[in-house]
Formats: structure tokens, C-alpha cells, sequence
């Protein structure tokens, strides 16, 4: 209901200006002799579009030569108390009048959007009014007869406010108020459609992913100016879309589809979700990033990128494309705590567990005494080596306490980069095991074969055991 809530404001017709494309004329008591400003929204950022000095009659301007783009704004005080919000499309020719005494006297006679947008917010106000009335009521009901009926009132105004809207949305489908009571309307399930069963929330899913979008195109550069794009956006990633790559990407890709007719929400769509799953939260979803580079960056749209923003994104793929699953693992040659030399392919076993860790990271002391565990019941009998990387040689002494504390098997090769090795290694200008592994997380893990391919990474322990599990029966 957080639109049906907006403070309602005024907008009277204005002449149009033939100097200028854009002039909003202003007239806001008790604002006198100070700066009034407004506001826009971009990306789901607030910013200053423009700024207007109110005279002794409170009374000014945002005029310019140039056009604002078609969004939604606010006129901000001095004090920076948000006064009125209002839409602005096309035309940009119209002016506000305000007195904060008397917010409800506000006269509508001009712009046509906001005119309409207006009609509707004061047709279900009363409704709103009542349903916070309502609401109050149930908080202090005693008895379960009149918690019913109150819930009932309740759905039967909820209703009404929906109806209405979905009549405006119906009738001004085109209009900037539509496209933002579209981006505004929370996402629900269809009434009757329960979640009960795992084939229930498979279904939900499904119809989420089809239906979320309704109304709304992607090639509509006015998005960019409606802030509650932004968070029905990350909403969309974060609850609804399944977190595995595959699926990500199925959605990247048809998001970006749709948005390569517009001129300016293609190139930022396509760098939210670069920068997104940069450093994706969940495992296995670097292969998104892999999707992006190689789909749009290599294809040339590497021009919306600043030399510094490309050299990071290129470094990242790089470093990504060299420890992919069917790959051979990049050369390993360590010490051991014995400071004799181990390399990772001198190591002869069906399975090599691959970690990196750092003594001093509390998710690494939990996790390795699980690896351990698992190993003992059942990798071991697969004849796996569990291949242990020390990445902080300044605790090796930790590692050991660390190792003999917890009671990790002796099978283990724990092995570190001495300072001497590290040092020749940057010296020369090669990469180092950082970079090749992509040890940008602790703990790293990754599963190879005997020919020390790489079979799995980043997965979790039942995820990895799955895995060989499905190795091994081959």
C-alpha cells in the first residue's frame, strides 16, 4: 500500500515556455529567500537534479535548457524534509504550489500524469484510512469471532484498493504512473495457490519466474528513475530466481536480451550484474561472470568499461578460466612442515582434496576438522590425499597447535610457499598459486582425479561427497 500513502501535492498548468525545455515554476509557503532542491532517483540512488531559489514570495523555478529523463522526483526543503513527490514525463512545462499548513488543499490542474496518479491515490485513501483503522482494531481483539470478521473487513478493502488499481493499470497501461504502481506492487501468489508440499514451492517458483514481470519491459529506460526497480531487481536474484549458475544465467540472458533497445538500461544491466557476480555469495556461481565476459564483453561491449574497470574484470576471467572443471590443476610445488620440497602432481592418489586455508580463519578451524571426519568414514577408502595449503606462513606454529589439537589425520600433506619461493615467484613476474586457484575466499577447495584434472571446486562437503560418489560408482 505504499503508494495509496504518498503525500498528495498539487499541480497547476503552466504556460509553456518556448525558452526552455524544461520550467517548473514553484510556489511553496512559508519557504522565503532560501534554496529549494530536487530530487531524482537513478539506479535506486537519490540525487540532486536541480536546485531553485524561492523569493520573498516563496516563490521560483527548475527551469534549464535541457530535459530531466521521465521519472519520479521530489522537491527536498532546506532542511532536507522530502515536501512533494511527483512524476514528470515528457512534458516539463507545469508548476507546484505548496503550503505546508494546509497539505490538503492542494489544486490539481495540468499534467496529465500526475493528474491521474493523483485521482487514484485520492480514491483509495479513504480505503487506506480505514485499513489502518482496521488493523489496530485486530491488534487488540480478544475474541476469534471478531478477529474473523475484522480479517474479513480487512480483505474486502484490500480488495478494493486492488481493484481500483488494477482498473488505472488497465486503462493508462502506458503511462508513467502504470509503470511505477507495476514496479510497486509487491510479488504474490494467485489466491488458492498454498505452499504445502516441495512440489508446491517448485511451483511457486515456476510461476514467479513467469509472471514477476508482468506488465513491465525491460527496454524502458524510465526504470532507471523509479527506485523501487532497484529493489524489485535484487528481490528478483536474491528470493525467487534459483541461486545455481545455470539458472542465473538463463535469466541474465533474457533480461539483456529485451534490454538492447534501450539506450541507456542495457549498458547499466549489464555492469549490475558484472559487478554482481564479480564476487558472486553463492559457490559455483563464478561461471556467470564467465557468461558475461564471454558473451557481451568479448563481443565488444567492453566500451562501457574505464580502463581500470576492464584491467579488473579481465584479470578476474583470466584467473577464473584457468582452473576450470575439466582442466588440468595448475602446477602446485610447496614445503613441507619438514621444509623438504612437495609438489601437488608427485602426489599419487585416485582423489586429491585440494584445501586453502588460513590457521587463523574461524570458518577454516570448523571446517577442517568436518573434512577430517568425512575423510576418516569414507574418502579414505576411496584412496583420497587431502592436499593442505597453508596460505599465512607467518602461522605455521598455529597450523601445527592447530593440527594437534583437533587430532587431524596424519594422511593429511600439510604444506605452505615459503617467504623465499614466494619472493623468486614475484620477482620473476609469474603468477602465483593465488591467482591460478582464484584463492580469493578461504577455505578453497577443489576435488581432482588421478591425472589431477579438476572434478569439482567451491562446493560444499555433501555436495563433494555426492560427487565422488557418482565418480566412483562409474
Amino acid at each position: 500500500m505504499r503508494f495509496e500513502c504518498f503525500l498528495f501535492f498539487m499541480l497547476l498548468a503552466w504556460p509553456a515556455s518556448a525558452q526552455y525545455p524544461r520550467d517548473i515554476r514553484l510556489k511553496i509557503n512559508p519557504y522565503k529567500n532560501c534554496t529549494a532542491y530536487l530530487h531524482g532517483y537513478q539506479a535506486g540512488v537519490e540525487f540532486i537534479a536541480d536546485s531553485a531559489w524561492l523569493d520573498s514570495h516563496s516563490e521560483g523555478s527548475f527551469k534549464s535548457n535541457t530535459k530531466l529523463p521521465e521519472g519520479l522526483y521530489s522537491i527536498v526543503a532546506p532542511n532536507k524534509i522530502t515536501l512533494i513527490q511527483f512524476l514528470l514525463d515528457s512534458v516539463q512545462h507545469f508548476s507546484i504550489t505548496a503550503d505546508t499548513a494546509h497539505l490538503a488543499d492542494y489544486k490539481i490542474t495540468g499534467s496529465v500524469e500526475n493528474d491521474l496518479f493523483i485521482r487514484l491515490l485520492r480514491k483509495n485513501s479513504k480505503h487506506v484510512i480505514k485499513l489502518v483503522s482496521l488493523n489496530r482494531e485486530l491488534e487488540h481483539v480478544m475474541s476469534k469471532d471478531d478477529s474473523i470478521k475484522l480479517k474479513e473487513q480487512l480483505a474486502t478493502i484490500e480488495a478494493r484498493i486492488a481493484s481500483n488499481r488494477d482498473h488505472f493499470l488497465l486503462q493508462y497501461s502506458n503511462s508513467l504512473a502504470a509503470l511505477l504502481l507495476r514496479l510497486a506492487k509487491p510479488a504474490a501468489l494467485p489466491t488458492g495457490m498454498v505452499i504445502k508440499t516441495r512440489q508446491d514451492s517448485i511451483n511457486a517458483t515456476r510461476y514467479f519466474l513467469k509472471h514477476y514481470w508482468d506488465g513491465i519491459s525491460f527496454k524502458d529506460d524510465r526504470l532507471l528513475y523509479i527506485p523501487y526497480f532497484e529493489s524489485k531487481l535484487n528481490d528478483y536474484l536474491k528470493y525467487f530466481v534459483p541461486p545455481d549458475a545455470d539458472s542465473v544465467i538463463n535469466q541474465l540472458q533474457s533480461i539483456l536480451l529485451y534490454t538492447r533497445t534501450g539506450k541507456q538500461i542495457y549498458s547499466y544491466l549489464l555492469l549490475k550484474f558484472t559487478n554482481m557476480y564479480l564476487n558472486p555469495t553463492h559457490v559455483g556461481q563464478n561461471k556467470v561472470l564467465l557468461y558475461l565476459f564471454q558473451n557481451y564483453y568479448l563481443r565488444g561491449d567492453t566500451t562501457i568499461l574505464n580502463e581500470q574497470s576492464k584491467k579488473t574484470l579481465y584479470e578476474r576471467v583470466y584467473t577464473l578460466m584457468a582452473n576450470q572443471v575439466g582442466d588440468h590443476a595448475p602446477p602446485l610445488d610447496l614445503t613441507l612442515m619438514n621444509r623438504t620440497p612437495i609438489s601437488l602432481y608427485a602426489v599419487q592418489a585416485s582423489y586429491t582434496f585440494v584445501v586453502f586455508w588460513d590457521p587463523s580463519c574461524s570458518h577454516c578451524q570448523q571446517f577442517l576438522p568436518q573434512l577430517d571426519s568425512i575423510y576418516r568414514v569414507k574418502w579414505h577408502q576411496l584412496n583420497l590425499k587431502i592436499f593442505s595449503v597453508n596460505i599465512n606462513t607467518s602461522q605455521n606454529k598455529e597450523m601445527m597447535d592447530f593440527i594437534k589439537n583437533k587430532k587431524l589425520s596424519e594422511d593429511w600433506i600439510f604444506a605452505y610457499q615459503s617467504d623465499t619461493a614466494a619472493k623468486a615467484i614475484a620477482e620473476s613476474g609469474q603468477v602465483n598459486y593465488h591467482q591460478r586457484y582464484d584463492v580469493y575466499e578461504i577455505p578453497s577447495l577443489y576435488l581432482l582425479d588421478e591425472n589431477k584434472r579438476i572434478i569439482a571446486k567451491s562446493l560444499s562437503l555433501q555436495q563433494f561427497d555426492a560427487v565422488l560418489d557418482r565418480n566412483h560408482r562409474k
